[in-house]
């Protein structure tokens, strides 16, 4: 959700350019469902191949650039032997002054910026404005390939309320609010008002259980 914002601002300043997108399994679907993306690279599979197999992949590829919004030792590694021509990330991973030719200055920890507005700053390499405000980084989503709600969910939507998913848990990429926050927050809105619920992948529901048992006035959706 962080990062998918650049593949509308890549494709709004380069209609003809093609985006994929390198991600878990369990991101497949809401990538999907975005129209700027023309093809989705399963890391969790990718990880099972042998390095020589992985490198041979990624030149199958034919990409002309490798951007590395999501720093990993291993994949910037493969991308230069794999002799990607471009390949961008951040000064400040060691690995990259090594595996990356073109190096962008961003620091997050004392940024008062949105992680996903500093994950746009990475683009400035494209001479693509970056200054958005975070108002304007939704319209850059795509999200147009929505497939219509099964019944059976489609009857948990309360017209009569403003319906809101509460997502606790981050899988570790980014600073969690707290569960006792989260809490807080389901006491505070009006119950006439607001119909709630919680998300979060199975392994999430493990760790958040006695969290939603106690909010049991919220729907879980995990």
């Amino acid at each position: 959700m962080l990062t998918l914002p650049l593949a509308g601002i890549i494709k709004n300043y380069f209609p003809e350019s093609k985006v994929l997108f390198l991600g878990r399994t369990y991101t497949k679907d809401i990538i999907n469902l975005s129209e700027y993306i023309d093809g989705f690279i399963n890391y969790d599979d990718f990880t099972k191949l042998n390095t020589s197999q992985k490198i041979e992949y990624v030149k199958g590829i034919g990409a002309d650039v490798f951007l590395h919004v999501f720093p990993r030792r291993d994949i910037a590694f493969i991308a230069k032997r794999a002799g990607i021509p471009l390949r961008v990330g951040t000064r400040n991973r060691a690995y990259h002054w090594f595996t990356c030719n073109k190096l962008l200055n961003l620091s997050r920890k004392n940024s008062d910026l949105h992680e996903a507005q500093l994950n746009i700053k990475l683009l400035e390499f494209l001479g693509i404005d970056t200054t958005l405000s975070l108002s304007s980084i939704p319209a850059y989503y795509g999200f147009t390939k929505i497939p219509l709600l099964e019944e059976r969910y489609s009857e948990w939507i309360d017209r009569t309320k403003f319906n809101l998913i509460l997502h606790p848990k981050s899988k570790g990429s980014a600073k969690e609010w707290g569960m006792a926050n989260f809490e807080k927050l389901i006491m505070l809105l009006p119950k006439d008002q607001f119909k709630i619920f919680i998300s979060g992948t199975a392994e999430d529901a493990k760790s958040m259980k006695q969290f939603i048992d106690k909010n049991d006035i919220a729907t879980d959706i995990t």
